[in-house]
């Protein structure tokens, strides 16, 4: 993802002394087959904000993602979430909106299941209210033996 935002021309001029971009991850949506709960939706947004590549973003393009304060609340409680410390992003100034859509695909046979799944992430700028990125990314799951109970 870090690197597909890299290319990307929406931060192809920016630099570290750019003006900065607080891109608040708002929106998760699953619309794959699988009961995927909101908290694990939000849990890996989390981790995906928290990946070193991402972060890094920070000091070459002056990016940085941030996830909902009612969302960091709840993170907060959970004892593996020692990056969202009480006044996390609270001198944040959103210019930047990220959502989230996890999809799937299955492809079953009698022995054999492999499903596909991806997640499409959209990057709204708030001051023009325009898409300036967005992409995909895969990862597939398989199993193998009867599939029948």
């Amino acid at each position: 993802m870090a690197q597909s935002l890299m290319a990307s021309k929406a931060l192809a001029g920016r630099g570290p002394d750019s003006k900065p971009w607080v891109v608040s991850i708002d929106k998760v949506l699953n619309l794959s087959d699988d009961v995927m709960t909101e908290d694990e939706q939000w849990s890996i947004m989390a981790q995906v904000r928290g990946a070193v590549p991402i972060r890094a973003l920070w000091d070459q393009k002056a990016v940085r993602f941030v996830i909902p304060p009612q969302r960091v609340a709840k993170m907060r409680n959970n004892p593996d979430a020692t990056d969202f410390a009480q006044g996390f992003g609270s001198d944040r100034r959103v210019t930047h909106t990220m959502t989230a859509t996890f999809r799937s695909v299955t492809r079953a046979q009698a022995r054999q299941r492999s499903d596909l799944y991806y997640c499409q992430f959209d990057l709204v700028d708030l001051a023009t209210g325009e898409t300036v990125w967005s992409d995909r990314f895969e990862f597939k799951r398989q199993a193998k033996g009867p599939l029948w109970d």
